[in-house]
């Protein structure tokens, strides 16, 4: 006993030293090595813990890896490696089981990609795919491959939902083999009814992911804002759980959902959720502060909180399943804000995120080029329309010109002041995939 004793104050120790310097080489050689592969199991391994999917989202792109929205036609399970790239697992999906995951993989595997929302309807298992699965995968972007808008699908998806169940009822009982069979034999020529072509701004599009992968997948708000939430001395969400608790800090993101209560003495107050490009974390609005910002507490207000750490550790086993974060084995660490300030976020170098209002200070050639071809135009008669409600969506200070070649030479159009906007990388990302790479220059602004 004594010389097991002795060991003790030693052995145990290294040999733990040991284990988890070994496991820490591992990784990092794997993380160096083959970073895209490492991301895609480490954000697998998480997805039941949803705070932290976002955060490891947040990681790949600051590594350069570029995380893709759940398809249909790519998706497993779990996150994936698709050509150095890494595509969302399907079960991440809000309401999409385990069962109607392996229904769509078998489909797919057995006959190929799905060509539109009613052939998927058609092929996968309806017993496993309801009419909430449907359209969290529409809502997603999961079935963005099929080629169809996702607004005109979920228009036509009780239609697509219904014809599918009754093709597999029939199936089953017999009913119109003959016509089936014809079907099957000649699937690739079957002509499905219309889907209307109009789709959600992207602002919409954003909160459809967010409703469906509770976080923003294709963009985010804050994207291309980096910079400025640094300079207003903000710290991430994720970064919340190792905060001393009562230290002050600063954190910048968007309104996700205010909960309004009211006090035993009759006084209004708020619990409000504030998302960032890492997560989210709950904030504290008591009554005073409360009165002084009411009308900046709603949904998708992009504001600027000051306040206090309000951090509570306890055993996992008396936590609750909600609470946030972890700081070791065995506890788990819940992380709130109680406000002190709250005021409206604004980045210099763009515009108020509340109403786009130009800054002083512009100069004459800070200016975003959109360069069209005249047989571009000709072959997409709605492009136009698309660039346009593109600067809508991008309400800031920079005005737009569009160059156009023509036989007759380059003519230029400055769009009106409506169109100004705030060229940060979603915009520009999004009309290059209008126009292509070199369809859209701009002028360096000054920071």
């Amino acid at each position: 006993w004594n010389l097991m004793e002795a060991a003790g104050d030693y052995s145990f120790n290294k040999s733990h030293a040991v284990s988890y310097a070994m496991i820490s080489y591992q990784t990092a050689y794997m993380k160096a090595n083959y970073p895209v592969e490492y991301m895609a199991a480490t954000i697998s391994s998480v997805m039941e813990t949803k705070d932290k999917v976002p955060f490891y989202v947040d990681a790949c792109t600051q590594m350069g890896i570029e995380v893709l929205p759940p398809d249909v036609n790519e998706s497993g399970a779990g996150f994936r490696v698709v050509e150095d790239r890494i595509r969302f697992g399907l079960k991440a999906v809000k309401n999409v089981g385990s069962g109607v995951i392996r229904s769509i993989i078998e489909a797919r595997e057995k006959d190929g990609p799905f060509r539109s929302v009613f052939d998927f309807c058609r092929r996968v298992d309806s017993r496993l795919l309801n009419k909430k699965a449907m359209e969290s995968l529409i809502k997603c972007g999961a079935l963005d491959s099929t080629g169809a808008t996702r607004k005109g699908m979920l228009a036509v998806m009780p239609q697509a939902v219904a014809m599918g169940s009754q093709s597999q009822q029939d199936r089953l009982t017999g009913q119109g083999s003959f016509f089936d069979s014809a079907l099957e034999d000649a699937s690739p020529g079957v002509v499905d009814p219309h889907i209307p072509g109009d789709e959600f701004s992207s602002h919409d599009l954003m909160k459809l992911e967010k409703e469906t992968l509770g976080m923003y997948v294709s963009s985010h708000p804050l994207k291309g804002h980096e910079a400025a939430i640094e300079r207003a001395g903000a710290i991430t969400t994720a970064r919340l759980v190792d905060a001393a608790d009562r230290a002050t800090v600063t954190v910048v993101g968007m309104v996700a959902r205010v909960k309004r209560f009211t006090t035993r003495k009759g006084d209004p107050m708020a619990f409000v959720q504030l998302d960032d490009l890492e997560g989210s974390i709950e904030v504290i609005v008591f009554s005073d502060l409360f009165s002084r910002c009411r009308e900046l507490l709603a949904a998708d207000e992009i504001i600027t909180v000051r306040g206090r750490v309000d951090r509570k550790v306890s055993d996992v086993a008396e936590a609750d399943a909600g609470a946030e974060g972890g700081a070791g084995e065995g506890v788990r660490v819940e992380v709130k804000i109680i406000a002190t300030e709250i005021e409206r976020f604004t980045d210099e170098r763009d515009e108020d995120f509340s109403n786009g209002e130009e800054k002083d200070g512009v100069e004459d050639d800070d200016t975003v080029e959109l360069n069209l071809d005249l047989d571009q135009v000709g072959m997409k008669p709605g492009l136009l329309g698309d660039l346009k409600d593109l600067c809508r969506n991008h309400p800031g200070r920079v005005p737009v010109i569009i160059s156009m070649f023509t036989a007759d030479g380059v003519r230029r159009l400055k769009l009106g002041g409506e169109y100004r906007v705030a060229p940060g990388d979603d915009f520009i990302s999004r009309m290059q995939l209008l126009l292509g790479e070199n369809g859209v220059t701009r002028s360096q602004m000054e920071a």
